[in-house]
């Protein structure tokens, strides 16, 4: 709704970008870090993402980004749809489309509202990766520092402690905004709601259990991160990334 009128016959993740669309530099991003499953929450224009994804697992996948990278990128991402017929929020979206992956796992989580200038070569995925310790960590979230956002909407939303913890900004006074980016445990639905949620409760609870973590890109970035929440942030971003 935020991005009325240029949704109103397109959902956002399929809004066109870079030559591409949101959608797809998503997932061409989770394919180049080796992942081989992905999940994708649909409800608004459903149909139209479903489509699309029909399309993209069809056509000749040769040229898509990644291809010259080498071993284990010969096939194209296994991806199942998860169909909200009444919204579930942002955590029970999430859980609902974890029963199609592997729940006894770490996961990434991304939003298809972001984009980046680097894009496939972004080396934090991997970083994430890196990072991530099942032993201490329930969430470990991608932080983008806000002078990074120069063209489309930030917000302070995270403060991150020199232990690695990170925990939320109330007054949205953080120096980091959170990227939609995660690796994230499902051990984090566990007593959850069954109906709608906000992710954010369990990013609560993993604060308050000492269990929430954030990874911060350099405050000097070589390129532009952009958060699309408005048609003024989408204008910003595709005249960014031509």
């Amino acid at each position: 709704t935020r991005l009325r009128p240029l949704t109103l016959n397109t959902p956002k993740p399929l809004m066109p970008i870079a030559g591409s669309s949101f959608l797809d530099l998503a997932l061409d991003t989770l394919l180049v870090n080796g992942v081989k499953k992905v999940a994708i929450n649909t409800h608004y224009l459903a149909d139209q993402i479903h489509r699309h994804i029909a399309a993209r697992q069809t056509k000749d996948m040769k040229q898509r980004p990644g291809r010259e990278i080498g071993a284990g990128l010969e096939n194209e991402l296994d991806i199942h749809l998860s169909y909200e017929e009444k919204l579930l929020d942002t955590g029970g979206g999430i859980k609902k489309a974890c029963e199609l992956l592997d729940p006894s796992k770490p996961l990434f989580c991304l939003s298809a509202d972001w984009a980046w200038e680097d894009r496939t070569k972004s080396p934090y995925f991997q970083d994430l990766i890196n990072m991530w310790d099942d032993q201490k960590m329930d969430i470990l979230m991608l932080l983008v520092p806000k002078s990074a956002m120069r063209f489309t909407s930030s917000s302070g939303d995270i403060d991150l402690h020199a232990d690695g913890r990170a925990s939320l900004s109330v007054d949205k006074s953080g120096k980091f905004m959170w990227a939609s980016v995660r690796i994230f445990h499902p051990r984090v639905f566990v007593n959850s709601p069954l109906g709608p949620f906000s992710f954010l409760e369990p990013i609560k609870k993993a604060q308050e259990n000492g269990r929430l973590y954030g990874l911060a890109m350099p405050e000097k970035l070589p390129y532009d991160w952009h958060h699309v929440s408005t048609p003024q942030d989408y204008k910003a971003a595709t005249a960014r990334m031509m």
